[in-house]
């Protein structure tokens, strides 16, 4: 397969990364990445279901669990780990499936994983703490916040703008990504010249389009108002204080030991016969849009940080229906965080909607609530 059609790829599969707001839609049910609902259910049609019955205990549950992704993974429709925690604590915790499959090493509890626009929910929390801080308020524009930003509509688009994808902004993965070496993309200063340069879609605040652009550019804001690195003021303010230690905004091609190699069974044309690594479809380092590592243990303790308001945010969320999810070609996670204060996490490194599908029956044997 050729560099471009890589790139190809991976434009076509990024532009539908998922990015539900968790902060300001909390009662939003979880999003496929792949598309609608009706997408999901056709993709995932035949697929296995987990065994239920009345009045389960989670022992029931557990076994359950256990025959059902057992066949998921033996069917290649699943790889990764899944927790399912009541009041943080997990009633269930299991790997399944090959972390590397040229080396034949298997997915471990505590495995890294790339969460996609998971990572999305993280700038808006890093917007929300500058803004408690004083730094900016949500209705300043670009130009006041950034000003050596000269991308269209500087001077009109919002943060809020920004945060809500209704800021006209479009996409990084278009002819400048092409031309783009991905080892290039070390900082998100770099991802500069991927949008800055194009035109608005909509006038800001017409219409709701998701734009990973948009959130890159949030990620410069708050490089420029915390005086750190994205990923500095991330761990310190957001990371740290919820105890998520193995999360991270990850070199690509670093040699990092117990994370997850990506498959891929997507191909520009159609599906591809056998699986591939995805290595050669990410950027060199990911971005506050998305692409950062984590594990489900730590998706956890984001889910209850939310619910709790650990960050003293101001605006903790109700018990139940709150979830995000993310993905690219050979990575999927999902976050679930519901009522009855259980919480799921799912992380796999195969296609979407590996983790979402699983997520999503996880969370039904639970019975904690949602559509």
């Amino acid at each position: 397969m050729s560099r471009n059609t890589l790139l190809a790829l991976l434009c076509l599969a990024l532009t539908a990364l998922a990015a539900p707001a968790a902060a300001q839609e909390p009662k939003k049910r979880i999003v496929n990445v792949g598309g609608g609902p009706g997408e999901m259910a056709a993709m995932t049609a035949g697929w296995p279901k987990p065994a239920t019955k009345a009045a389960m205990t989670d022992a029931d549950r557990s076994a359950s669990l256990d025959a059902f992704l057992e066949e998921m993974t033996r069917k290649d429709l699943f790889s990764g780990v899944v927790v399912a925690a009541r009041a943080g604590k997990p009633a269930y915790r299991k790997a399944f499936g090959l972390a590397s499959r040229e080396w034949n090493a298997p997915n471990r509890p505590d495995t890294l994983f790339n969460i996609g626009s998971i990572d999305k929910t993280l700038t808006q929390l890093a917007i929300k703490l500058l803004v408690k801080d004083g730094a900016f308020s949500p209705a300043d524009t670009v130009a006041r916040v950034l000003p050596d930003y000269k991308g269209a509509g500087a001077e009109r688009i919002t943060l809020k703008q920004l945060l809500d994808h209704t800021s006209g902004m479009g996409d990084i993965f278009g002819p400048a990504w092409q031309k783009m070496p991905r080892n290039k993309l070390r900082s998100i200063s770099d991802y500069r010249p991927l949008f800055e340069n194009e035109p608005l879609r909509s006038e800001p605040g017409a219409q709701q389009s998701y734009s990973n652009a948009g959130y890159v550019l949030l990620g410069l804001v708050v490089e420029k108002a915390a005086g750190k690195p994205y990923d500095v003021f991330v761990k310190e303010r957001i990371l740290d204080p919820l105890g998520m230690k193995s999360t991270g905004f990850l070199e690509s091609d670093a040699i990092v030991p117990n994370r997850a190699t990506g498959y891929t069974h997507r191909g520009p044309a159609g599906p591809l016969e056998t699986f591939h690594a995805n290595i050669h479809l990410m950027p060199g380092k990911p971005s506050s849009a998305g692409g950062g590592d984590s594990t489900a243990d730590d998706l956890v303790l984001l889910g209850e940080g939310l619910r709790k308001d650990t960050l003293s945010l101001g605006n903790p969320q109700p018990d139940g229906g709150m979830g995000m999810a993310g993905g690219i070609p050979g990575a999927n996670a999902a976050l679930e965080v519901c009522a009855k204060g259980v919480t799921v996490a799912v992380v796999s490194n195969l296609d979407p909607p590996s983790a979402e599908y699983v997520a999503d029956q996880t969370r039904k044997l639970f019975a904690c609530g949602g559509d």
